[in-house]
């Protein structure tokens, strides 16, 4: 007997801070989750270049982790998965590479054919090249990882990044007073 499984169907659910900003957070629904919660601190992706990236993943690292520390998404605690992407990216690069060139090849054993990312196999079939798959399912992985992180369109929406409290004039009348001595 077969069982089947259903996904669960209608939008996305919200996050705690998503039901925050729209006025819906109930705590007896949700929970005082946001206090067990700790605050990662932000990651100062110009110094930082984690050790266990390969050095085209590093390449990756120093091209991408400014553009998403600067919108505030990158945190220390998304390290790992960041560092996930920068491998795929890098692995996608190459696979990019790897597929010009097979293609180049194959145009110099045959010069009458000019189709990009097929050939004829030794039997004579015309066979997708293989990089070419690799590099779909590259594509797809990133560009999953590129939405955790809010770098799609639609997933800049869903993604809520805690702005800096802007300072004010009456902040230095709230501060603790100094003791001397």
């Amino acid at each position: 007997m077969a069982v089947s499984r259903k996904g669960k169907g209608g939008p996305k659910g919200k996050t705690i801070e998503q039901h925050q900003i729209d006025g819906t957070f109930n705590k007896s629904r949700h929970g005082n989750i946001i206090e067990l919660m700790p605050k990662p601190d932000a990651v100062d992706a110009s110094s930082t270049t984690p050790w266990q990236l390969s050095p085209a993943g590093k390449r990756q690292w120093r091209k991408w982790a400014p553009v998403v520390a600067k919108a505030g998404v990158l945190k220390e605690t998304d390290i790992p998965l960041f560092c996930q992407l920068c491998e795929v990216m890098a692995e996608l690069r190459q696979c990019e590479r790897d597929e010009k060139e097979l293609d180049r090849q194959y145009q110099v054993e045959d010069q009458n054919w000019n189709i990009n990312g097929l050939y004829r196999n030794a039997n004579g079939n015309i066979v997708e090249n293989p990089k070419t798959q690799l590099k779909a399912r590259l594509r797809n992985q990133a560009l999953k990882l590129w939405a955790e992180f809010g770098m799609t369109p639609i997933a800049r929406k869903q993604i809520v990044v805690e702005k800096p409290k802007e300072e004010s004039k009456w902040d230095k009348f709230t501060a603790p007073a100094r003791k001397n001595g």
